[in-house]
This record gives C-alpha cells, sequence and structure tokens, in this order.
C-alpha cells in the first residue's frame, strides 16, 4: 500500500515554482504598495516604518 502511495505522489507535477513565487510578490505588493524588491532595498528605519502602518492596518 505504501508502495502505491509513493508510486502515485511521484507521478504528480510539481508545483510550478516561478508562478509560486510571481503570485506571492503580487499578494505582498498588494497588500503593502511595495515589492518584495522594493522592500529588500529600504532602510531599517523606512522598514520600521513600513512595519507600524502595516500593524495599524491589519492588527485590528
Amino acid at each position: 500500500m505504501y508502495e502505491a502511495k509513493v508510486a502515485q505522489d511521484d507521478k504528480k507535477t510539481p508545483p510550478n515554482e516561478d508562478a509560486i513565487r510571481a503570485q506571492s510578490e503580487a499578494m505582498t505588493k498588494n497588500m503593502t504598495g511595495k515589492s518584495v524588491q522594493d522592500m529588500q532595498n529600504m532602510s531599517d528605519e523606512d522598514l520600521d516604518k513600513m512595519e507600524a502602518e502595516m500593524l495599524k492596518k491589519y492588527n485590528k
């Protein structure tokens, strides 16, 4: 039975990592207004300000 399950799992198509990454980045931009790349380039001070804004907005 285990072998059948493993064989079945092996036949499944692996997830499309590029599509998952694109969807995740779009969700982040929609939620924060900033892209992942923008946030990576932000200073610590700006990230702290953004964090405070996100907490106000979503921590209800």
